[in-house]
């Protein structure tokens, strides 16, 4: 293997971190080298076009585990180093919000007392911040099991456990801590011991002229009290595959993204025609009594914008002498986050049945005998990405009107909207909730993520020149009424 000049250091306080960080390395040294007459062992490899060095620092007790005069040697070696990432262990709680499994990410810059750091945020700085914006506080794609798909396609062959302990949470919740607040306003208190030693590396280099004067630096940590003595090897490798995982997603996107600004994607894609209706399903009858001609609209969202969009629907369709109620359920569409393909119009299907089973519970039934209801309409509207059996990836929504009342239903797509391949692909990155077409993450929560100020909800206005909603609207416009 050719030799090659690291740019991101990546710390490991315990063996089996060590030897999770080397088996997600693209390629890999044959065999870890001793430093410092066998007082910790590196390897170095790459991640995607990122050159990566990996340290197992000395053995210490939790308080002093990232080993200063390790990590000085390591930075006076390499004084063109970029950035530092240590994963490892926290021992005890943090904080009251943090529970034992989930996962905390500290980004600063470290540097010698008297340096001013750049005001300017490092590539990896930013991609901290891109993760968080994408993924917020969900860990669930920190997983490499079969039913969910990898951050990457270099984790997709990795042989690391998959099935984490009983003792720890499927998916842990990452928690983004700020070391540069204020004495007395941060959680990361405990913390601080492990920045101490790197603080006192990065010093001694740069006086001695072989360092920067600071550099970037992230922990990423588990927190736990059952890593090491009284946890089971399944545990442990679990939360070593769950802190490299993530290492891995900010190496590759500190390398490959960076800030978009509006101004290079306004108006670069295009609306398409709409589709042919879609083919509903069946929805489960419902013994529903008569009490009046009062009709019952049940919208299943919280969204202000379809709420608004489907009253209308109804207010165009009904005379003056009918009364009309509306009653907001918000319920889950089972589809995920994002969905994709067929998912839609499950999706949307998924949505009136839920709300439907709402509706036997005794405080709807009670506002049925009050308000005279004689007719229940129920609508769904649900946007997905369609991206099999066409040339480009575009979004459509897909609008739903069920009748329970006459067990009739009506449903339409709206036209479509092109999206950048490029960002479908990175929300799928992020995994999937039980089907490839149920997405973890928004392609609308990756766009705004990578673009300043875009809505993440309606970024079609921005790319194709028309709002989302303006659109849903035409496609209902043109509904018939299920009777």
């Amino acid at each position: 293997m050719t030799e090659m000049i690291p740019t991101i250091g990546w710390m490991c306080d315990e063996p089996s971190f060590f030897r999770a960080a080397r088996a997600l390395l693209d390629e890999d040294s044959e065999t870890p080298s001793a430093k410092s007459a066998d007082k910790y062992l590196y390897s170095q490899g790459h991640i995607g076009s990122t050159n990566v060095v990996i340290y197992q620092l000395p053995q210490a007790p939790p308080a002093e585990r990232t080993d200063h005069q390790s990590v000085e040697e390591l930075v006076g070696n390499l004084s063109h180093l970029e950035a530092i990432l240590v994963t490892g262990v926290v021992d005890g709680t943090v904080s009251p919000k943090i529970n034992d499994g989930d996962i905390v990410i500290c980004s600063t810059i470290t540097g010698s007392e008297g340096s001013t750091p750049s005001s300017t945020p490092s590539t990896v700085q930013l991609a901290v911040e891109i993760i968080k914006k994408e993924v917020g506080a969900d860990g669930s794609w920190l997983t490499m099991s079969a039913s969910s798909s990898t951050p990457s396609e270099t984790l997709e062959n990795v042989a690391t456990v998959q099935t984490p302990s009983e003792n720890i949470p499927r998916h842990p919740q990452l928690h983004y801590l700020n070391f540069d607040a204020p004495d007395g306003q941060t959680d990361a208190g405990i913390l601080q011991g492990r920045l101490k030693g790197l603080k006192k590396a990065v010093a001694a280099c740069a006086k001695t002229g072989r360092g920067k004067t600071s550099i970037p630096v992230v922990l990423i940590l588990v927190v736990t009290r059952k890593f090491g003595i009284g946890g089971d090897n399944l545990q442990n490798e679990d939360l070593c595959s769950k802190t490299g995982l993530y290492a891995i997603e900010l190496i590759k996107t500190s390398s490959e993204t960076t800030p978009i600004s509006s101004t290079i994607l306004q108006g670069t894609e295009k609306i398409l025609q709409t589709l042919a209706d879609p083919e509903i399903p069946p929805f489960e009858p419902q013994q529903l009594p008569v009490y009046g001609n009062a009709f019952l609209l049940v919208i299943p969202t919280a969204n202000q914008y379809k709420i608004r969009i489907c009253k209308k629907y109804i207010e165009d369709r009904v005379t003056d002498d009918v009364a009309v109620h509306t009653v907001i359920l918000p319920v889950e569409s089972d589809v995920g986050e994002q969905p994709y393909n067929a998912a839609g119009v499950v999706g949307a299907h998924n949505r009136i049945s839920n709300a439907m089973h709402r509706l036997q519970d005794e405080e709807y039934k009670a506002i049925l005998r009050s308000k005279g209801i004689g007719t229940v309409i129920l609508m769904a509207i649900e946007n997905y990405i369609q991206f099999d059996g066409v040339q480009r990836p575009a979004d459509y929504g897909v609008v739903v009107v069920h009748n329970a009342s006459a067990q009739k239903s009506t449903g339409c797509f709206s036209c479509g909207v092109t999206v950048p391949p490029a960002f479908v692909d990175r929300a799928r990155r992020f995994g999937y909730a039980g089907n490839p077409n149920y997405g973890r993450v928004t392609v609308g929560q990756i766009l705004a993520a990578h673009v300043p100020g875009l809505d993440k909800a309606d970024w079609h206005k921005l790319l194709a020149g028309r709002s989302r909603y303006d659109i849903l609207e035409d496609a209902i416009g043109k509904l018939s009424f299920p009777r």
